[in-house]
């Protein structure tokens, strides 16, 4: 899961956990836990912009929910680095 650290995710996160899912949760280097702090979630520093990182926090996983992204940023460039980019690279890291 991506953007589980965020209000949205993290209660997603909880949702999942409760049904019974193993979750990793990528987190932002230097970002922590955040709304997870407590949570069983396994957390994965790296970043969506960053497909070499996504190794580790794939494996094994048979599903990904993204829900990573901004809302606004300094540039185009960055909102689609991270918006568009970013889920291009879950999936090619994936594959």
């Amino acid at each position: 899961m991506t953007g589980g650290t965020g209000f949205v995710g993290s209660h997603v996160v909880e949702l999942l956990i409760e049904r019974g899912y193993e979750v990793n949760c990528l987190v932002l280097p230097g970002e922590g836990p955040l709304w997870l702090e407590g949570s069983r979630a396994r957390l994965f520093e790296g970043s969506v912009t960053d497909r070499r990182g996504l190794g580790a926090f794939l494996e094994g996983c048979s599903a990904i929910v993204n829900i990573a992204g901004l809302t606004r940023a300094k540039s185009e460039a960055r909102f689609m680095e991270v918006n568009a980019l970013g889920a291009v690279n879950l999936v090619e890291a994936a594959l």
